[in-house]
């Protein structure tokens, strides 16, 4: 049984461009965490970005994309309904393991919870 692209089922996806101009920016010392409000969500949406000058490689930076999703996934998928997140770590991420994530995500939200 094949499905056609009408058929699947899609989930939405973040417009990153609008998001870079128009969100909230929230920085540490090894995150920049682009937060967005939208009350058209049912869920939390994340998106890393991780570019080449910050991981050479694909594999590391993979790994990476992978933890910070999934710590968002485990501890804040229901503390952040209706928002689209982009997440873009520093050089510096490279050092944490999945509970430093989780401190610098935590120390990051703090402001935006204010």
């Amino acid at each position: 049984m094949t499905f056609t692209e009408s058929n699947r089922i899609q989930k939405p996806k973040i417009n990153i461009k609008s998001n870079l101009k128009s969100s909230k920016r929230l920085t540490s010392k090894s995150l920049n965490l682009l937060v967005k409000r939208n009350t058209n969500l049912n869920s939390l949406l994340v998106s890393v970005i991780i570019s080449k000058k910050v991981i050479k490689s694909s594999v590391v930076r993979n790994k990476y994309k992978r933890r910070l999703k999934e710590v968002f996934r485990i501890h804040y998928s229901d503390k952040l309904i209706n928002y689209e997140l982009i997440i873009m770590p520093k050089s510096s991420i490279v050092k944490f393991d999945f509970w430093k994530m989780k401190k610098e995500l935590d120390l990051v939200l703090k402001k935006l919870f204010k």
